[in-house]
């Protein structure tokens, strides 16, 4: 059986049902030209089409981008400061359906963030999607290696540091008895991440011990920052050398030796007259009197117990008591006077010597170098070698008395500077209170490296160059 076209097409519509009855007279039309215009199939194509969303911006708080942000590219990166630990991190996108997500973790468009930062590198990987379709970025943060490596504390089991702990001051003093023959350091560094190391042992929670020999030894303390950075610190160790004791069988002997003279002077007491009571009473003083006492005043005592004992011969017994008594009254007088005037004496002494002592040092340190000896107050000359890459040197005097005044010669601020060819240098630190001056010495000797020596390795240097 034979269907015409115009047959075909009538009957499509009728099952399929689409569109109006409008329509019709178009799909006639394409019986001759059944072609759609080109012009509406690129649209119905177009709106088909979905685009694959991208990000629109991105912005870190306080840093930063490598290059200027550009939806096309792809890897980006930033460096921030050591003491920044977190950062706020914008992400922005045009599409209204797009998924944003940083490590995972999905976060607002236009909306900050904030990212946890470790020292070194940090990854982030940023994913934008609407659908099937990713777009994936990569942004890596670079934190700054910390390079704190100052102490914040520094204490030993026994001793006195002098000067008192200060985080830039690195030289120190400590004197501590015989007995001590170990000392225990504990320091603490100011950035939790340091390391420290005591005569190149590492420092544990309980502190680094180390043995002292007597005489003079050094406690060197290293501090490494993060970043590979090392500070020294230096404690000069004094242990004083033994005392001298006395054996136990010398004072036994000296006890026993005491005891029997005792009893022998107690024996002749008992035997004595009581006659005999006034001249022994001479003979106390006397003996007295030689043990750095007034001679004349010894001799002029016993003259008169003499010429008494002569004239007692001839003269009444009131009248020999009489003068006597006068004699030995005379005697003692005397004896006191001069024991009087030997107090003031010690005394005015003491006082001068006490007046004397308000212009001294309690502690004198340098902020390099190796020092010849302790310091100590009533020292005033010391000698400090220096090595040769030193140019400045910060002297920290304390003074005893709070009231007394300090000044150092040739220095700005304490700091005193040396040329690069000055092998040597006196400072003097004069301490001043009142009438009362002491001048303290500071003989600096530093290591001065040849012009020769420099020249020849320069141009050793330059012939492995070549």
């Amino acid at each position: 059986m034979q269907f015409n076209k115009g047959v075909k097409v009538a009957l499509v519509a009728s099952i399929i049902g689409v569109g109006s009855t409008s329509l019709l007279p178009g799909l006639a039309y394409g019986e001759t030209n059944s072609s759609i215009p080109q012009g509406e199939q690129n649209v119905s194509s177009s709106t088909q089409k979905n685009e694959i969303a991208t990000l629109t911006q991105i912005a870190i708080s306080g840093a930063t981008l490598n290059q200027s942000f550009s939806p096309n590219l792809k890897t980006y990166t930033a460096m921030v400061a050591n003491d920044v630990k977190e950062v706020q991190l914008l992400l922005k996108s045009d599409d209204q359906n797009a998924v944003i997500t940083v490590n995972g973790k999905k976060i607002t468009s236009g909306v900050a963030t904030t990212l946890t930062l470790t020292t070194g590198k940090n990854d982030f990987l940023i994913k934008v999607a609407d659908g099937t379709e990713i777009n994936t970025y990569h942004l890596t943060i670079n934190r700054q290696q910390s390079n704190q490596n100052e102490l914040q504390a520094l204490t030993l089991s026994n001793g006195k540091l002098s000067p008192s702990f200060q985080s830039a001051i690195t030289s120190y003093n400590v004197i501590v008895e015989n007995e001590i023959k170990a000392l225990t350091v504990n320091a603490k560094a100011k950035d939790e991440v340091a390391k420290i190391k005591v005569n190149d042992k590492q420092l544990t929670s309980k502190g680094a011990s180390v043995n002292i020999p007597v005489g003079n030894s050094n406690i060197v303390i290293k501090v490494t920052a993060e970043n590979g950075e090392v500070k020294t610190y230096t404690i000069h160790v004094t242990r004083e050398a033994a005392k001298k004791e006395k054996s136990a069988s010398q004072t036994t002997a000296k006890t026993e030796t005491k005891k029997q003279t005792s009893k022998k002077d107690m024996q002749k007491e008992k035997k004595t007259p009581a006659t005999k009571v006034t001249t022994e009473k001479h003979s106390f003083i006397a003996d007295k009197t030689r043990a750095g006492k007034n001679k004349m005043e010894v001799k002029t005592m016993k003259l008169a117990s003499r010429k008494t004992a002569a004239q007692s011969q001839t003269q009444s017994p009131s009248q020999f008591s009489a003068k006597k008594m006068k004699s030995t009254t005379t005697a003692t007088v005397s004896f006191n006077q001069q024991t009087q005037s030997e107090q003031r004496t010690a005394f005015s002494n003491s006082k001068t010597q006490e007046k004397a002592s308000t212009a001294i040092l309690s502690a004198l340190a340098t902020s390099h170098g190796t020092w010849n000896k302790a310091f100590q107050s009533d020292e005033f000359t010391y000698h400090v070698k220096l090595s040769s890459n030193v140019s400045s040197v910060k002297i920290s005097a304390t003074p005893t008395y709070a009231d007394a005044s300090i000044s150092i010669e040739d220095s700005t601020n304490n700091d005193i500077t040396f040329g690069d060819q000055q092998s040597k240098k006196i400072i003097s630190v004069v301490v001043k209170n009142g009438d009362d001056q002491k001048t303290y010495v500071l003989v600096f000797n530093k290591t001065i490296k040849s012009k020769d020596t420099d020249d020849h390795t320069e141009k050793i240097q330059k012939q492995l160059q070549v």
